[in-house]
């Protein structure tokens, strides 16, 4: 089974090496490495190199996906590396022993040059309507879906600059054709920083973004709703 990873990035460097290495360092054997930048000298031994403007990063995904080959498609950012050298034969396993549509799993946070674990975040509670009406969605990092599959949910929403990923949470969850299921696969180590991850971004750009969502899909949205999910958040960093 060939999997491929989307990387998009905007320039290179010491977070794009450490990326690449992690991919080079998986024990499956089919793997078709795409990397996005918008940095035209970026170059990287035995992956793909897709040049293209600085778009944001769900266009990168949406450029990475539309060029991918591989029956699977995932993806690793710039900054953050695959959690052991098994995943990616791990998630091959799963989609070869079920008839899955797509998987999830479990990431954890990092932090600091030395990589400091902090958080888990679990997919465990599962996807639904219910869950993400209240704000929480498995962890997007994690998330492997057959390519025919994410064809059928449609790229990003490039206008959601904050919260596309939950957006595309929304649509698998409301396509009834597509079968999914947590994997409990620990897939990434993540790297505090990102869009979603910024306090400012957590908790003002992120819950008026989840609003518009929900109601743009017919979704319960309430802000008091949204806001209790910081005792699940808490309740993962009580479990460290």
């Amino acid at each position: 089974m060939r999997i491929s990873v989307i990387t998009p990035t905007l320039r290179g460097g010491a977070d794009l090496d450490m990326a690449v290495a992690s991919v080079r360092a998986q024990t499956h054997t089919d793997i078709e490495h795409i990397i996005v930048s918008a940095d035209p000298e970026v170059k990287a031994g035995g992956a793909r190199v897709i040049h293209t403007p600085p778009r944001g990063v769900y266009d990168a995904l949406n450029r990475g996906f539309a060029a991918a080959t591989g029956e699977v498609v995932g993806l690793l950012h710039a900054g953050d590396t695959f959690a052991s050298a098994d995943v990616l034969a791990r998630v091959a396993r799963a989609f070869d022993t079920h008839a899955l549509d797509y998987i999830w799993g479990d990431i954890q946070y990092v932090s600091g040059a030395d990589r400091r674990p902090g958080r888990r975040y679990s997919g465990s509670a599962g996807l639904s309507a219910t869950l993400l009406a209240r704000g929480l969605q498995p962890p997007h990092p994690s998330l492997f879906m057959r390519r025919e599959a994410l064809a059928a949910v449609g790229p990003y929403d490039t206008a959601e600059r904050v919260c596309a990923d939950f957006d595309m949470w929304v649509r698998i969850a409301g396509d009834t054709r597509l079968r999914g299921a947590y994997s409990g696969i620990l897939t990434t180590m993540m790297s505090l920083g990102g869009l979603s991850t910024r306090p400012g971004a957590r908790l003002w750009r992120n819950n008026l973004a989840k609003l518009r969502i929900l109601r743009a899909h017919g979704l319960p949205a309430s802000p008091l709703r949204l806001a209790a999910r910081y005792i699940y958040i808490l309740r993962d960093y009580a479990r460290r």
